[in-house]
């Protein structure tokens, strides 16, 4: 297994991928089918990406599967674009195993390099594992956004945490 940028080529295994993240975790934000409900809305969405100058996604993969991603997204007004948002899961037999850590590190690396200075994420507040990965990144917690998310009929509190790149 290895971190490497998402590619035109990856349509089907991220496809399943997301398929399957979404169905064996609540932590994320979409149900199960409600990501990319289709492989040509899929395959869309890729090229959206890849044509995009303000988004980035990174892969842990074999090249037979991928098992894990993190989406980067870069403001696009003048005024938010030292700033990204990014988003980060791995199918659950990956967890643990130093994956989230090292496309944190990949991502920091990309931002770093392209003058951004704010990398924010959310993350459900019952998500310990997650939790423990983001501060030990070094992010931090600056605030609780509550019944933020609606899963499985219940309202989850998210908390909103960033890391200033010096």
């Amino acid at each position: 297994m290895y971190i490497r940028p998402v590619k035109r080529t990856d349509t089907n295994m991220l496809f399943s991928f997301f398929e399957q993240l979404d169905s064996e975790t609540s932590f994320l934000l979409f149900e199960p089918g409600e990501r990319n409900p289709s492989l040509e809305r899929q395959e869309k969405r890729l090229e959206q990406i890849l044509a995009s100058e303000q988004e980035r996604m990174w892969v842990v993969t074999d090249e037979q599967q991928i098992v894990g991603y993190l989406g980067l997204r870069r403001g696009n007004a003048n005024r938010t674009r030292h700033a990204a948002v990014i988003a980060l899961g791995l199918l659950q037999t990956y967890c643990g195993q130093g994956w989230g850590t090292r496309l944190l590190q990949q991502a920091e690396a990309w931002a770093r390099e392209h003058r951004i200075r704010r990398l924010s994420l959310t993350v459900m507040v019952h998500n310990e594992r997650a939790l423990r990965l983001y501060l030990k990144q070094g992010f931090a917690i600056e605030g609780l956004q509550k019944d933020s998310l609606l899963v499985d009929g219940n309202y989850v509190n998210e908390v909103g945490m960033a890391k200033i790149l010096d």
